[in-house]
Parts: C-alpha cells; sequence; structure tokens
C-alpha cells in the first residue's frame, strides 16, 4: 500500500511540476516578446548601432541621450516591434543641449520629446525620413515636453 501511495503522489507531483514548468517557460516566452527597452546613447555610440541590437518585439522605448552624444540624425526602425519611444536626457532632471542633432523620424511610431531634452536645430517627422520612399502613414503621434526647433507630421 506504501509503495501505491508513493506512486500515486509521485504521479501528482510529476503533473505538477510539469505545469509549473509550462507556466514558467509560457510567462518567459511573453516576457521576452516584448517589454520594455531603454538604451542610454552618448559619445562614441551611434544611434544607428545601438538601434540595431533591439530586439524584434521590443515594446516601449526609451532612448536617454547623453551631452556627449554626437548623432545628426536619429531613425526609429519600424521594423522592431517597437510601440512607443521616448526620448529623453540621460540625467532625469537636468536639461540635456543637443544643437548637433538636425533630424529625427519617427516612422509612424508614436514618439515623444521628454522635459530636459534641449534639440534646438532639430526636424522631427512623423513618417520616413528615406527620400523617394512611398510610406503610407495611417497616423502620427508626436508629443513634445522638451524643445524641439520643426515638427512635422509626415516624412521628409
Amino acid at each position: 500500500m506504501f509503495c501505491e501511495i508513493n506512486k500515486f503522489c509521485i504521479n501528482v507531483m510529476s503533473k505538477l511540476y510539469k505545469f509549473y514548468f509550462l507556466f514558467i517557460l509560457i510567462f518567459l516566452i511573453i516576457s521576452k516578446a516584448s517589454g520594455d527597452c531603454e538604451l542610454t546613447l552618448s559619445l562614441p555610440d551611434t544611434a544607428v548601432e545601438a538601434l540595431k541590437t533591439l530586439p524584434e518585439n521590443t515594446g516601449s522605448l526609451t532612448l536617454r541621450l547623453g551631452a556627449e552624444f554626437r548623432d545628426s540624425e536619429i531613425v526609429i526602425p519600424a521594423d522592431r516591434g517597437i510601440t512607443d519611444v521616448t526620448l529623453a536626457p540621460e540625467n532625469e532632471g537636468k536639461t540635456t543641449s543637443l544643437p548637433g542633432i538636425m533630424r529625427i523620424c519617427a516612422n509612424g511610431i508614436p514618439l515623444t520629446v521628454a522635459e530636459g531634452l534641449d534639440l534646438e536645430n532639430a526636424s522631427l517627422y512623423g513618417g520616413s525620413c528615406v527620400s523617394g520612399e512611398e510610406f503610407a502613414l495611417e497616423s502620427s503621434s508626436l508629443t513634445i515636453f522638451g524643445k524641439i526647433c520643426f515638427v512635422f507630421g509626415g516624412g521628409y
């Protein structure tokens, strides 16, 4: 009788462990599939190289820009599953001035320029920056709390 009870317990525990294993595995897959990402860009980082490292289902993205960041253009990739982008200063509560950034392209992804980010010479485009490329944009969502020179809902 003890063996039968023991086999029953092992069988139940085995099924229970399988359930927990599957539950944890599904949780890890879902959490890996999309989530929030944060990148800090400063010297000698380039936006192009940094954005290439994003996973395919990035989700919400925060780009923290350091005062040493020197790229003249930031193009948000449309193929990385980015749901929205926030451009923010590297240090919260401090103003970061980046006069060298001339063009930012959101590629139809909702974009926010956070408070404390001074992009005094930048043009912000809700659409594509690829010249001659046809890019149908259903909508454009640009929110600005910082400073920016020009804002365009469409592409370049």
